[in-house]
């Protein structure tokens, strides 16, 4: 009887100091393939132009001025149905930048595992508050300056 509970008593002893040796290896040791994963889990690019200055002759008249665009992204995760979601948008989208609401539920399916996509760059006031009146989870605004 007292060898079987030093045999068990052994072998938990293994079995703990190889889950130990196992979250050492995890912890300490380099691992390239988890480093990716890291990087595309909490870091993402997003190019922003930034606002241009205005350009004016001798005579202070613009010769050249910003305006104020917005650019309209979704999260493909929080859109329920993505279907409705295009008509709904593709016809505000569409007479802004040609943009057809097929091409728009095109865009939402190919990234709905991802958590960011842009449906329409360069829309006016107009048209961003047209999409924002249908109050729709998952769509948002980025202002951005055009020329």
């Amino acid at each position: 009887m007292r060898v079987r509970i030093v045999l068990l008593l052994i072998m938990l002893t293994g079995l703990w100091g190889v889950v130990l040796a196992r979250a050492a290896f995890l912890q300490l040791l380099p691992n390239e393939r988890l480093h990716r994963l890291q990087k595309k889990q909490f870091e993402t690019v997003v190019t922003l132009n930034p606002r241009r200055g205005d350009v004016v002759d001798r005579e202070r008249h613009e010769l050249a001025v910003s305006m104020t665009t917005y650019s309209l992204f979704a999260d493909p995760k929080l859109i329920d149905d993505p279907r409705r979601v295009a008509r709904a948008i593709g016809r505000e989208i569409g007479a802004a930048t040609g943009t057809s609401s097929r091409a728009v539920l095109e865009k939402l399916l190919q990234a709905r595992h991802k958590r960011f996509v842009w449906l329409g760059r360069q829309l006016s006031k107009s048209v961003r508050d047209e999409i924002e009146s249908l109050s729709i989870r998952g769509l948002g605004f980025i202002e951005e300056s055009s020329r």
